[in-house]
């Protein structure tokens, strides 16, 4: 199978296991580790098809550029360490790659992810169209330059595949609050260049709006009390964000 993995990592010894184990099938995995303190390398290390590569942090695209630099084949699953390639999906990729002619009439495919949150699936919330272009060739696809949230630019069309792959996202609350932190400074850097001057409308209005979205139009009050928390926080989120852009525009780091 022309097909190689990329994943990077720091400190995910909660995660990865169960990521590289679901992962068993594949050719080749790119591990690229940003010097973890706990076991990570070492759970790596225990799977015969992973290659472990131990790098400074670059930013999330720079970091999964170099993984791929190190791939030996033309096609690229890229997965997240919480995330699992689930059985059904497993199967249709190979069925995929057991077929070059249907291979070639795309450059990447999207896969559909299926979200937990503190061990809770989400089923709305604005959760439950969560498409993810993982699958691409190498020669026709880049990563762009964002902070966070990066997104691969694609020369070519884009299939979808029918199978789900199963994202085990924020297993308690503190997981969640560490990295909120972190993920809101790097978008709010990402934005900081395309927002003018930040006002009532930025702090009041979106929030709100954002709220309202996944709480009323994306359903998220199916979703019971996972349901307002999510779409709470994801409304106190945007809030933050232009808080920390308009800082950023008085000379703020």
């Amino acid at each position: 199978m022309n097909l190689s993995v990329i994943i990077i990592t720091k400190n995910e010894e909660r995660n990865i296991h169960r990521c590289l184990e679901s992962l068993k099938w594949a050719p080749e995995i790119i591990v690229a580790d940003s010097h973890s303190s706990d076991q990570t390398p070492e759970i790596a290390q225990s799977f015969g098809n992973v290659k472990l590569i131990d790098t400074d942090w670059l930013g999330y695209s720079k970091t999964k550029s170099l993984a791929i630099e190190n791939t030996s084949h033309d096609w690229i699953l890229w997965l997240d360490a919480d995330e699992k390639v689930t059985d059904e999906l497993k199967v249709e990729i190979e069925k995929l790659f057991e077929s070059p002619d249907d291979l070639k009439k795309f450059s990447a495919y999207k896969i559909k992810r299926r979200n937990w949150f503190m061990n809770q699936e989400v089923k709305y919330s604005g959760w439950q169209n969560d498409w993810v272009v993982r699958l691409f060739r190498k020669d026709k696809c880049h990563f762009d330059d964002k902070h966070v949230h990066e997104s691969l630019e694609i020369s070519g069309d884009v299939g979808k595949l029918k199978s789900c792959l199963n994202h085990y996202t924020y297993t308690n609350l503190e997981d969640y609050l560490e990295k909120y932190n972190k993920y809101n400074l790097l978008s709010a850097r990402d934005k900081f260049s395309k927002t003018k001057k930040v006002n009532f409308y930025h702090l009041l209005i979106k929030p709100w709006l954002r709220f309202m979205r996944h709480y009323v139009l994306q359903f998220g009050f199916l979703d019971g009390k996972l349901g307002i928390t999510l779409c709470t926080m994801s409304g106190v989120s945007v809030f933050f964000r232009y808080v920390k852009i308009w800082r950023m525009q008085h000379g703020e780091e």
